[in-house]
């Protein structure tokens, strides 16, 4: 049993439970839809979904928030510096890379390095 399979059979222990609000049932019977789909998927199937660009800012929020991170709490002032300066740089760069690089092969680029 994969983790996704795994996810979606605890919450569905957790959805037996007779305490949860209709909000909390909702959100585990989404979550349930999603894991279930995702424990289908094939290594195909998962470059098909990123390279869907449907998590596309997602990914450039997880950018930004490490550029942020290091401006603001980096111990190093010229590693803050540096940051700052490269903030934009770096997340329109990323989104080029985005449009530009398949997902197979980003993961394969990330493995290698």
């Amino acid at each position: 049993m994969d983790g996704y399979k795994m996810t979606a059979d605890t919450l569905r222990h957790f959805l037996e439970r007779d305490n949860l609000s209709p909000e909390q049932k909702a959100e585990a019977e989404a979550k349930i839809r999603i894991y279930e789909l995702l424990s289908d998927f094939t290594d195909a199937d998962r470059y098909t979904a990123f390279d869907s660009s449907m998590f596309n800012e997602i990914h450039l929020g997880y950018i930004t928030k490490v550029m942020d991170q290091i401006a603001a709490y980096d111990d190093d002032e010229v590693t803050q510096e540096a940051a700052k300066r490269l903030r934009n740089r770096v997340i329109n760069k990323a989104r080029s890379i985005l449009d530009s690089m398949d997902a197979k092969s980003a993961e394969a680029y990330y493995y290698e390095s």
